[in-house]
């Protein structure tokens, strides 16, 4: 299977598992144990696969790599479920999207990247996105409070997750995927354990935490094992864009679901960031 084909299955499965983080975060249940397990899920999984081709346990600095993707991966999925128990999902999501914007950007400052027409239309779109939904007239149905801290988690959510994709890029060109998996998948249990322990949760919800942490670990390991198969031949800067997409998807089941209001500023804002994304990295 081409590298495009797996862009688009994975854009499909990040949006599922990006829909289970809101119900956890509509169900206010532990982010924790959910995180917790689903990354044992994941690694069973990994640790499967990677039993079954016999790859060998290879160098410390891969296991000092894997960690810290780990670490800013874990940080990106909690506050992205916090956002979410805040925001709605159609308002979340696009700020969130905001990574593609701050990676150009650093691109630019950081590394003297040439950049396009595209590249400044598409970072001034992301702007506009942010202006749009900080708007007073996008906060209909939101008590203040709880939009600033909804806010700030989702441009926190941007942050991690700009790290955490620029390392796996190079962690899919330069390590074995299936090890890289299982080695991230480890150490995150965890961090995750420590975060489910000072949470805490009753006996009633240790159930749905446990099952929906599951469904995640399974999404997301298909999702990151189709993602890295597809860096290995395709270009990231076709492939992270088609991937982020997803919100579209993570949108449609939320108002399917929670019947979600998408009011005209929401919707413009969605549309224009979807659009940004296609053009920081046409």
């Amino acid at each position: 299977m081409d590298w495009f084909a797996l862009s688009l299955i994975a854009m499909v499965l990040y949006g599922i598992q990006n829909f289970i983080y809101k119900i956890v975060a509509e169900k206010n249940l532990n982010t924790g144990l959910v995180l917790m397990t689903g990354f044992a899920t994941a690694g069973m999984l990994s640790g499967i696969l990677l039993y079954l081709n016999f790859v060998p346990l290879t160098g410390i600095h891969i296991f000092v790599f894997a960690a810290i993707q780990a670490s800013f991966y874990l940080m990106s999925r909690y506050v992205k479920i916090e956002s979410f128990k805040y925001l709605p999902t159609v308002v979340a999501l696009p700020i969130s999207r905001t990574h593609f914007a701050i990676t150009a950007l650093l691109g630019i400052i950081v590394l003297k990247e040439q950049y396009t027409l595209s590249t400044i239309l598409g970072i001034s779109l992301f702007l506009i996105v942010v202006l749009i939904l900080s708007g007073s007239n996008a906060k209909k149905g939101i008590t203040a409070p709880n939009f600033r801290a909804g806010f700030a988690l989702a441009v926190a959510t941007a942050i991690f997750t700009t790290v955490s994709e620029f390392m796996v890029k190079i962690a899919a060109t330069q390590y074995n995927v299936l090890l890289f998996m299982f080695l991230s998948y480890v150490w995150l249990i965890l961090p995750s354990h420590l975060l489910n322990l000072k949470q805490g949760s009753n006996k009633r919800n240790k159930k749905p935490c446990v099952v929906y942490g599951f469904f995640i670990g399974l999404f997301n390991f298909a999702s990151f094992f189709t993602v890295m198969s597809a860096l290995k031949t395709g270009p990231a800067s076709v492939i992270f864009p088609v991937i982020g997409l997803n919100m579209l998807v993570t949108v449609l089941l939320a108002v399917i679901v929670y019947h979600e209001k998408i009011t005209s500023r929401r919707l413009m804002a969605l549309i224009l960031s979807v659009i940004a994304i296609i053009l920081l990295r046409h």
